[in-house]
């Protein structure tokens, strides 16, 4: 696609533009490509108060799919042989040089932008060679070949096989990654074989990896193109797992390796050509933000088997379906061209929650979120896999509902979804005290919304430029019954420029009182009502425990105890807040919400109530159960009888750290 952009300045004053596209990639989902000197998939870190330091050149960017059965892309100018701009995992703006502009001047920017399919990014880079070849008469030649192992057994897709193309640098140093050029990166088909397009006339080599590591040898390309010498990669093995219970039934849960010698973590663990590099993918089995296999587990199938390629090396193999259920562990010897086999048996305990309790993650993201790169089928399976009765799906800025992966996977007995979304404001307007740049009101979620698939995303509202009040104001006439409104992450930090939390956008400080009426102080936007008189207080809900960090939970505590002490009483949650698979996992922490629940006679509307209540506990895997003269946990405020009794009971499963009770 041909692309042409014209900026006229109609200003009195001299100005600097740059005149460029955003690509926004989210984070984890695609990756940008630079051709160039030490680049790549590698860039300089992005710091946005000093831009100067990320600006470059280059003949074009690309960019290669997370997921299985994405998308690679590419953009080049068309009038000019570089492209000027910055790239991270988050964005990329590519474009023309920032260029002073006289007032009645003007600039265009013209370019072609290329999707194409197939994994890694040769596809699309193949169409922008070709494109500058024709614009600028840089020659390039057609390279073929194969990759195999030492039998000639074409390599499998589920090794991730890939190879980069590369150009030795000057200097003894020059095979280092700093100083190589790389010119792209190559995935074979599913029979090994591969096709892409080089520069010609270059000393060019294949540097190969697998399993997220790059092998010693390299492979030289034919100056002139044609076919390359086959591509020999070691052998590999594999690792066959079943789980079952004690009956023999098979079970959907999940499987994790861990290196039994800790010499072998650094061997083992892998990333995506040094980026999405996460310190516990060891053994690297897949793409951490993708589908089963990622990072270091997987997902068994409805028969409870995976078969998965593993480095050769000693593990410890984990079985799990949740924090309610036994945990079972086998050694294994991973050999390369062997077969190694685990079974491993784990049994519900339904006697850890009470009758009447469903646990529940209200904050759960998948592909149709802009930073989640997770198939919805290995989603909805995650659900079982990991013991999650109630589901609220909260994609960014869309609504969704799993439903179609939930009847083809035949679980729709096992778990219920409360479709929904999360807001997530992206352009800067709102100006709060103090404020240098304008922000935006963090993020909230909200369920259960109407899914109409006929509307712009599936009937969420556009929700930009809209603070707190007339933000819930826009979204409540899509709720299906009265509906629950979320203040995600209170205080997180900020991406991108973008404040994730609402009370850090405010600067809220936890030792503050938040006035009766609106003022100019962080307090008192809080209370700053819409033209139908709803203020940024009037959410249901609010996390206090958002994913696994203690830090984190430390600081939403303060901000939820900061509140309930002023009387601004609301329930606190407990979620996952994943994206992925393996670095963030669903479930941990999770809702325990009471009020005579179950799956069979599910009421999406009592059970909502309950969790307004705040007939609930958030937990990471201990079941509190706590009583103070027979009133359980809740809103509703209580006067204890005379003699009131504190019942206090903390359940685990055996493996979980023994819980203790301190009193004082």
């Amino acid at each position: 696609m041909r692309i042409r952009t014209e900026l006229f300045h109609g200003g009195r004053e001299p100005e600097t533009f740059f005149l460029s596209d955003a690509l926004y990639w989210g984070g984890r989902e695609a990756i940008p490509f630079v051709p160039g000197r030490g680049r790549g998939y590698t860039h300089p870190d992005l710091d946005l108060t000093e831009l100067d330091k990320s600006f470059g050149e280059s003949a074009f960017v690309a960019a290669r799919p997370e997921r299985e059965g994405g998308s690679a892309y590419a953009e080049l100018a068309c009038g000019r042989s570089t492209l000027a701009g910055f790239h991270s995992t988050s964005i990329s703006a590519t474009g023309l040089p920032r260029t002073i502009v006289m007032p009645g001047d003007s600039l265009a920017f013209e370019r072609f932008v290329v999707v194409a399919d197939g994994a890694g990014v040769s596809h699309a880079v193949d169409l922008a060679l070709e494109a500058r070849e024709k614009l600028f008469g840089e020659a390039t030649v057609e390279v073929t070949g194969r990759v195999v192992h030492p039998d000639g057994s074409p390599v499998a897709r589920d090794e991730h096989p890939s190879l980069l193309v590369v150009e030795r640098g000057d200097g003894a140093s020059g095979e280092s990654p700093s100083e190589r050029t790389v010119w792209t990166e190559i995935v074979p088909a599913v029979d090994g074989t591969f096709r892409a397009r080089v520069p010609s006339g270059r000393s060019l080599r294949l540097a190969p990896h697998v399993l997220g590591r790059p092998l010693r040898d390299t492979v030289p390309l034919p100056t002139s193109g044609g076919l390359v010498p086959d591509v020999v990669v070691p052998d590999v093995g594999l690792l066959e797992v079943t789980l079952a219970d004690s009956a023999g039934r098979p079970v959907l849960g999940e499987v994790v390796l861990t290196p039994v010698d800790e010499a072998d973590v650094e061997r083992t663990r892998g990333s995506t050509h040094g980026v999405f590099d996460e310190a516990r993918c060891a053994p690297w089995l897949g793409p951490a933000h993708g589908g089963s296999p990622a990072c270091n587990r997987a997902l068994t199938a409805g028969d409870g088997r995976v078969k998965l390629v593993v480095p050769d090396g000693k593990y410890f193999v984990y079985g799990t379906r949740g924090p309610f259920a036994t945990l079972a562990r086998a050694e294994v010897t991973i050999a390369r061209g062997t077969v190694a086999r685990a079974a491993l048996v784990v049994d519900a305990l339904p006697d850890l929650l009470p009758a009447g309790v469903l646990s529940a993650d209200f904050h759960v993201h998948a592909g149709a979120s802009f930073d989640s790169s997770l198939p919805e089928r290995d989603r909805a399976r995650s659900f079982v896999a990991t013991g999650v009765d109630v589901i609220a799906a909260t994609d960014h800025d869309v609504v969704t509902t799993y439903e179609r992966a939930i009847r083809e996977l035949g679980i729709e007995g096992r778990v219920r979804v409360l479709p929904g979304a999360e807001t997530t404001g992206h352009v800067l307007f709102y100006r709060p005290p103090d404020a240098d740049i304008p922000k935006v009101v963090g993020h909230y979620n909200f369920w259960p919304l109407r899914a109409d698939t006929d509307l712009p995303r599936n009937g969420l509202p556009w929700e930009e430029l809209l603070e707190p009040g007339a933000l819930f104001d826009r979204v409540r006439p899509g709720f299906v019954g009265r509906g629950v409104i979320q203040m995600n992450h209170p205080l997180a930090g900020s991406s991108f420029g973008r404040d994730e939390g609402f009370l850090t956008a405010i600067g809220y400080d936890v030792r503050t009182t938040v006035p009766n009426a609106p003022s100019d102080t962080g307090p008192g936007q809080l209370v700053r009502a819409s033209t139908a008189g709803t203020t940024a207080l009037a959410y249901d809900v609010q996390e206090v425990m958002n994913g696994t960090s203690t830090r984190q939970h430390s600081d939403y505590r303060l901000a939820w105890f900061s509140f309930l002490s002023q009387g601004i009483v609301r329930g606190g949650t407990a979620n996952s807040d994943s994206h992925t698979l393996a670095v963030e996992v669903l479930g941990y922490p999770r809702n325990l919400v009471f009020g005579g629940h179950t799956l069979a006679s599910f009421d999406p509307e009592r059970f909502d109530e309950d969790v307004r209540q705040g007939h609930m506990v958030g937990t990471n895997g201990p079941v509190i159960v706590a009583t103070l003269g027979g009133e359980g946990p809740g809103l509703k405020p209580f006067q204890p009888r005379s003699g009131a009794t504190l019942n206090l009971e903390v359940r685990a499963a055996p493996g979980s750290p023994s819980p203790r009770c301190a009193s004082s």
